[in-house]
């Protein structure tokens, strides 16, 4: 399915599980880009984040393993917010906040489809 929200991509396997691509500007209008894997139940089973539009070494640390490994075992209940269990990147607001926002777009396509 695609077309659920601007700009969005929705893929449903035929398990019931669901992939979801959502983009959010970051820094200079640069995009952050996010997959997110969800199984049957709204559990995360994998993220994807592309920020390689951001400041290098800055508004990349986004996309690092060890910074993504905070959101191991997210679900789709409700939206995410920054300093309530999610840690932002030190000095890379825009690039952490576009990363919460696609984030968030996953979540709530996900929460359209289920």
């Amino acid at each position: 399915a695609q077309g659920i929200f601007e700009g969005m991509k929705a893929f449903i396997q035929p398990d019931g599980s669901i992939a979801v691509q959502a983009s959010e500007s970051g820094y200079n209008g640069g995009m952050v880009n996010v997959i997110i894997g969800f199984d049957t139940t709204g559990t995360m089973t994998g993220i994807h984040v592309d920020a390689s539009s951001q400041t290098s070494g800055i508004g990349t640390n986004v996309a690092l393993p060890d910074y993504l490994a905070q959101f191991d075992g997210l679900t789709a209940e409700a939206n995410i917010t920054k300093g309530q269990g999610y840690d932002a990147v030190t000095g890379a607001t825009y690039s952490t906040d576009a990363l919460f926002a696609a984030i968030n777009d996953c979540i709530n396509c996900y929460n359209e489809l289920a």
